[in-house]
């Protein structure tokens, strides 16, 4: 299996806004942790609704990954807590079916920055700056955060190798 698949770099990087059109509407609504409320919720505001629910989405995204996932390495940029949940949630959907088909194995773009020597708190816009190349976005706009987080796994897959 390659480093990068071509899943990864035209779903997870390139075209993450035509891929993965996925926003419930659902999360904009009831209460939230203080971060979310305060960092995460107003990325989301004017942000495509594609569905009413959490369960709608789940439904959507895992007829989607059931293709997209073929040949392909699954990275969060930190599994925990919100990727994790998200997948879980997928699998518990319909348990019996699905245990053995989540995303395994999930890796993460925190952990590949620890094993080059990286904070993987880093400001993932700044360490993947030269991979930009003068694109812009908004911190906690999905797909933004999919682009950025993209490039910094390129970025440190070429470094382990």
């Amino acid at each position: 299996m390659a480093w990068l698949s071509p899943w990864e770099l035209s779903c997870l990087i390139e075209t993450a806004r035509s891929l993965i059109p996925f926003v419930p509407g659902a999360l904009l609504k009831g209460s939230h942790a203080p971060f979310v409320e305060r960092e995460v919720l107003p990325a989301l505001r004017g942000f495509p609704q594609t569905h009413e629910t959490t369960r709608g989405l789940r439904e959507d995204f895992w007829k989607w990954f059931g293709t997209a996932r073929q040949d392909a390495n699954i990275f969060a940029d930190c599994g925990w807590p919100s990727e994790a949940r998200f997948f879980i949630a997928l699998v518990e959907d319909e348990f019996e079916t699905r245990y053995l088909d989540g995303p395994f194995p999930l890796h993460d773009v925190a952990t590949l920055l620890l094993a080059i020597g990286i904070d993987p708190h880093i400001d993932r816009e700044q360490y993947a700056a030269d991979r930009l190349i003068g694109r812009t976005g908004n911190r906690h706009d999905p797909w933004w955060d999919a682009y950025v987080s993209g490039q910094c796994a390129i970025k440190a897959l070429k470094a382990v190798r």
